[in-house]
């Protein structure tokens, strides 16, 4: 009569990085928002720095396992 569905228990890897990729994502629409507010001002500076760091945020968002890979490597050319 009542279907039951139960859940499998995790350890919470999946929710985890979906709740990551969620909040990145929206982080990146809100640098956008800043960025074409950016673009209708003259300071060329802040548009170059701006978009510096959007990038950094989205390289960590979209490709995590490389970024990590990537700063763990750096990390050993810089204390060897």
């Amino acid at each position: 009569m009542h279907e039951v569905i139960l859940a499998a228990v995790t350890d919470g890897s999946a929710i985890s990085h979906t709740v990551v990729v969620i909040c990145g994502n929206l982080l990146l629409a809100v640098l956008a928002v800043k960025g074409l507010q950016l673009s209708f001002n003259e300071d060329f500076g802040k548009k170059i720095s701006f978009l510096g760091g959007a990038v950094f945020c989205a390289v960590f968002v979209w490709i995590p396992d490389q970024a990590k890979g990537l700063v763990t490597d750096l990390a050993k050319v810089i204390s060897s």
